[in-house]
């Protein structure tokens, strides 16, 4: 509802870093179903089917993702903005986050540079779960990612996957 709305708007922009992900089902080029944005105390997932064609989430999202002061954080990140504007005309607004920050890229030029390696051989293997490992110390269990997105209530365990994948790249960040 509008006053769930208000109160993520308000705790998002209220940080200088937000961590966002999107959960989709396996299919190829399938609908996002879930957004997740995270804050370091905080997660807030939005529904995409439900939600992804309406005029107060846009407008809660544009505000959050137009504002410069607060870091947007993923791991490949622009992918999944993509994907949102693409399937949801009205949140076109993610197309374009200000701020934009993939942690994914950020350790493709570390390894790059440390290594030598060019960055396509660098990005090879690289994924969410080992930098959850390498930097906070602890495994990414990732075998929520492969359950069913489209279904209505989420499991607690599908919950509880989907704030940890918003989180984790907030704290790599």
């Amino acid at each position: 509802n509008e006053s769930d709305l208000l109160a993520m708007q308000t705790a998002l922009l209220g940080v200088p870093a937000v961590g966002l992900d999107t959960e989709s089902s396996m299919e190829r080029q399938a609908c996002p179903c879930l957004l997740q944005l995270s804050t370091c105390s905080a997660a807030f997932l939005v529904d995409l089917p439900a939600l992804g064609h309406s005029a107060a989430l846009a407008a809660a999202l544009q505000l959050v993702m137009s504002a410069v002061g607060v870091a947007k954080v993923g791991f490949d990140a622009r992918s999944d903005l993509r994907h949102i504007s693409q399937h949801f005309p009205a949140l076109a607004c993610c197309s374009s986050a200000a701020s934009l920050v993939d942690v994914r890229d950020m350790e493709v030029s570390a390894i790059s540079r440390a290594t030598g390696v060019a960055p396509k051989q660098a990005r090879e293997g690289l994924n969410l779960a080992g930098l959850a490992e390498k930097y906070l110390g602890k495994p990414l269990n990732k075998a929520m990612q492969v359950s069913d997105w489209r279904r209505r209530p989420l499991s607690a365990g599908q919950a509880e996957y989907a704030a940890l994948d918003a989180w984790v790249p907030l704290q790599v960040y």
